[in-house]
């Protein structure tokens, strides 16, 4: 039986449309949604907290000169709160780790924000290049682990639980704030770091 060219066509259409699978959704499995969640509710509790450092520690610097000397960001890796030194202040005498009262003051107000949140704590010390050395080898490694633990205590002074301490650093010179001046004063500083859940 002969057969047009316009049924062969038209059987072929069918037989490609009935190849054709159908499409299906697929939602992100529960878990992914989950930790979505989590994230997007542990980012509004950072910035919350920024907030209420914001607040009080805006009081604090305006009292004691130190409007320029503290930064607060909120990354992926958590709150991230910078205390630096200039040209007006200092948190350390020069090659010491005896805080100064305004950064201890300072800090210990830090404490009693961040203690009310379970999240880990990590501090990093920081110093500029100015070459340090004493007749004991003690080095801009060493004061710059000192100032680390020097902020960890004052930390525990304000309120903090200790076990939210998850690691305390000395950076040395080795991270500049201020690359294009490695003495700028304000590479020396101290880094807090609340950390995002599950970091």
């Amino acid at each position: 039986i002969g057969v047009s060219e316009e049924e062969v066509h038209a059987r072929y259409v069918r037989d490609a449309m009935a190849s054709v699978q159908p499409v299906i959704e697929i939602e992100a499995p529960l878990v992914d949604r989950n930790r979505l969640l989590a994230n997007l509710e542990q980012r509004q509790t950072l910035d919350t907290v920024k907030e209420k450092l914001l607040a009080e520690l805006t009081r604090l610097m305006a009292e004691r000169g130190m409007a320029e000397n503290v930064q607060l960001r909120v990354d992926k890796e958590g709150l991230r709160i910078q205390i630096s030194d200039d040209n007006k202040f200092s948190m350390f005498p020069v090659g010491s780790s005896q805080m100064a009262p305004d950064a201890r003051a300072l800090i210990e107000t830090i404490s009693s924000i961040v203690k009310d949140i379970p999240n880990g704590i990590m501090i990093t010390g920081h110093t500029d290049a100015r070459a340090y050395r004493n007749s004991q080898g003690y080095t801009n490694w060493e004061l710059s682990s000192d100032r680390a633990n020097a902020a960890r205590r004052a930390l525990v002074a304000g309120g903090l639980d200790p076990d939210r301490i998850q690691r305390v650093e000395g950076h040395g010179d080795r991270v500049l704030l201020i690359k294009e001046d490695p003495m700028d004063p304000r590479n020396r500083r101290i880094s807090i770091l609340v950390r995002a859940e599950g970091m």
